[in-house]
């Protein structure tokens, strides 16, 4: 029984925390501008545009690094200085950068996208 623990508790500590999206995540700065409804509205539009299943698809990716420069652009301006330095922060390698780029912006900035209105009762 102990030997199991402590395999378990090396495999949690070879983990790199800072290879992880949440980890990312977790420091990431309050976007402000995203109050001003053109900067919302041109975020929505470019949202729409990316398709999940071209991240892991093997096909060429120069529609999807576009959408990634403007959604970094945006938020760059939305977010100023703070998301500039967190950002490049985030190591570039094996796509993390890009992943918690995609995820923040998902995440923070439209979580409810694509879920649909309630109506009320």
């Amino acid at each position: 029984m102990g030997k199991g623990k402590k395999k378990q508790a090396k495999a949690v500590e070879s983990v790199d925390p800072t290879s992880t999206v949440a980890y990312w995540l977790d420091r990431a700065p309050e976007i402000r501008g995203i109050r001003r409804p053109a900067t919302r509205m041109k975020m929505a539009a470019l949202l729409q545009r990316v398709d999940p299943a071209r991240l892991v698809a093997d096909v060429d990716m120069t529609d999807m690094a576009g959408v990634v420069a403007d959604i970094d652009e945006l938020l760059t301006v939305a977010g100023g200085d703070a998301y500039t330095d967190w950002i490049e922060q985030v190591p570039f390698a094996d796509g993390l950068q890009v992943e918690v780029l995609l995820e923040y912006f998902n995440s923070k900035v439209f979580p409810d996208l694509g879920k649909g209105l309630s109506s009320p009762s």
